[in-house]
């Protein structure tokens, strides 16, 4: 057992009751909910010989931390209850749920995102699109720094799925 001089002491102990004062003044997280809902349309010949319409659909909670100063410093943006994407064409359809959150330092703009992005399967055939794991990039361009984790592209399997 290591002693621990008794002025010592009391300066951590004074420290310690000093912290909930000192985060006290700093201005709290703010959280945002927002719905969403995007239609993209993926053209004919980008992925398969047919347009695929892929609809996004679900809430995106963003809280956004501060420093002392008020200044916004990083965000946690992740989805609400469920985060749906559906990939349709000539009347089939195909839906993954996304529980991706993304952690974005605003100072530097690089933003980690892990989880599962997407990860799409056909009964019988296995898994046609997915995307899973951690990916760093950069906010704004998109660059990706890192990646590490499952990436099928979508490919033939995915267009036979929703082929007519």
């Amino acid at each position: 057992m290591r002693f621990v001089p008794r002025g010592l002491a009391v300066v951590i102990v004074c420290a310690a009751a000093m912290l909930p004062v000192a985060t006290a003044g700093a201005t709290p997280p703010t959280v945002e909910v927002v719905p969403f809902h995007e239609v993209e349309v993926v053209r004919a010949g980008e992925v398969c010989s047919f347009d695929v319409t892929v609809h996004h659909d679900g809430t995106f909670v963003t809280t956004t931390f501060y420093d002392r100063d008020g200044t916004a410093i990083r965000r946690l943006i992740r989805f609400g209850e469920h985060f749906t994407e559906t990939y349709s064409a000539n009347g089939r359809s195909l839906s993954t749920i996304s529980i991706s959150p993304a952690h974005v330092d605003l100072t530097t703009g690089i933003t980690t995102a892990t989880g599962n992005q997407r990860h799409v399967t056909v009964p019988g055939v296995g898994v046609v699109f997915a995307t899973a794991g951690r990916y760093v990039f950069v906010l704004g361009t998109g660059e990706v720094l890192a990646f590490s984790g499952l990436d099928v592209a979508p490919g033939s399997e995915l267009c036979a799925a929703l082929a007519p």
